[in-house]
């Protein structure tokens, strides 16, 4: 009814409690509706934090909270990123507090462990012999020089922000204020550098 906002007062929550990363339709269920071939997902949560003050109840509340959200973000990732039996050809996630190198080491580990999809594999080309080393460390190591070497790392990466740079704008709020023109830029900058290296990393068809 139109005369309802005069009589209710309409409590809204955010919509994280339920898909944090917003990709819960196209990426985990099976609805051919929401199908999608290639995803690309900006996580913009902020990074948890490992201490926390005990002060009263509602501290312990929302630590609760934020605990749960943790479990529901990672379920979501390793669901929507390593769970090859879905039917994403390509699928690029990362989050605002990762720093570069760390997103290669990801991709490293994750091929270890064979979940990195196989048409992503082929268009990497990875020679066999740096696949099948011997000695599991040493492996890691040429793989990950050879990818960042192929994506062209150093090139991505020589306009990114610095450590501690990257750890101020993980604290820069969601509270729907205007954001200064230094957090615009830097959250900018940080973003397109992510984005270029998950994308050369998981998506390269789009590259090619």
């Amino acid at each position: 009814d139109r005369n309802d906002y005069k009589t209710q007062k309409p409590v809204l929550v955010d919509g994280g409690l339920y898909d944090n990363q917003g990709i819960y339709k196209i990426a985990i269920t099976e609805n051919l509706e929401y199908r999608a071939d290639i995803i690309i997902c900006s996580d913009g949560s902020s990074p948890y934090k490992e201490k926390y003050l005990v002060l009263n109840p509602y501290n312990v509340l929302k630590r609760t909270v934020g605990i749960l959200m943790k479990r529901i973000r990672s379920m979501q990732y390793i669901n929507s990123i390593y769970n090859l039996n879905n039917e994403i050809s390509e699928i690029a996630y990362f989050s605002i507090d990762w720093d570069y190198e760390t997103c290669v080491d990801y991709f490293v580990n994750a091929l270890s462990k064979n979940k990195i999809r196989e048409n992503v594999l082929k268009l990497h080309n990875i020679p066999d012999d740096l696949i099948n080393g011997k000695d599991k460390k040493e492996t890691q190591n040429s793989i990950k020089n050879y990818m960042m070497e192929k994506i062209n790392y150093s090139a991505i990466v020589n306009d990114g922000l610095k450590p501690d740079e990257i750890k101020s704008i993980c604290k820069i709020s969601t509270n729907l204020k205007p954001l200064t023109d230094w957090q615009i830029e830097k959250l900018t900058k940080h973003g397109s550098v992510l984005t270029e290296i998950q994308l050369n990393l998981y998506c390269p068809s789009l590259l090619i």
